[in-house]
């Protein structure tokens, strides 16, 4: 904290304040991720660690496990056209699930004792999904702000998309082309469409904001 020496006597006014976030806190050590495999899909250890990495990069440590694979029966999640195609929520706004997804989740939920609401998860499925808006194909979603995110299709880039997701759900991060007006793929950072890495200097206020809680 900068001070300077005011007109009074003995009386100083704050002319700047530096805030500082201890990487190594509790409050960035103890996030649980489960990723959790559907039907045939896979999901692999060498995946696994590197969405870890990604993070480790911004001081953020993620205690990933892998779940029981769940075994999910087509007519319990598709409930709209029935074409085994799922429709998933609006992945440029990001604000809620489709009711497909939420038959997935709620299947979940019900049929897994291992399920805890202090654990954020990824459902890992050989599933095509489509936005629900555009039928344009995507590989993956996770509202701003919440637990529950998929990866679809079976993507060969799974951990770069699973770790773009959690960025999502976790801190609440957004698209670089939503948030500065940039096409789609232009850039080098994590929230875009590619396969870079970077987290950019707005991203990084979101990740330590103050206050971090749990979805």
């Amino acid at each position: 904290m900068a001070t300077v020496k005011g007109q009074e006597e003995g009386k100083h006014s704050i002319v700047g304040a530096l805030n500082l976030v201890h990487l190594g806190s509790n409050q960035f050590a103890d996030i649980n991720v489960k990723l959790i495999p559907i039907n045939k899909a896979i999901i692999s250890r060498k995946s696994r660690d590197s969405i870890k990495e990604v993070y480790k990069k911004t001081g953020v440590k993620l205690n990933i496990d892998i779940g029981n694979r769940l075994q999910i029966p087509q007519e319990i999640w598709d409930k709209e056209e029935e074409d085994g195609i799922l429709n998933a929520g609006d992945s440029k706004i990001f604000n809620k699930y489709s009711e497909e997804e939420k038959h997935i989740i709620n299947y979940y939920k019900s049929h897994n004792n291992e399920y805890n609401e202090e654990t954020y998860y990824v459902f890992i499925t050989d599933i095509k999904a489509v936005n629900s808006d555009t039928q344009k194909s995507i590989d993956g979603f996770m509202p701003i702000k919440s637990q529950f995110g998929f990866l679809f299709n079976g993507s060969g880039n799974d951990f770069k998309i699973v770790a773009h997701e959690l960025g999502h759900g976790i801190f609440g991060l957004k698209h670089p082309f939503s948030e500065y007006g940039t096409s789609e793929g232009d850039t080098n950072y994590m929230m875009d469409y590619g396969t870079q890495e970077v987290f950019n200097h707005m991203d990084w206020k979101e990740i330590f904001a103050p206050g971090l809680k749990l979805y």
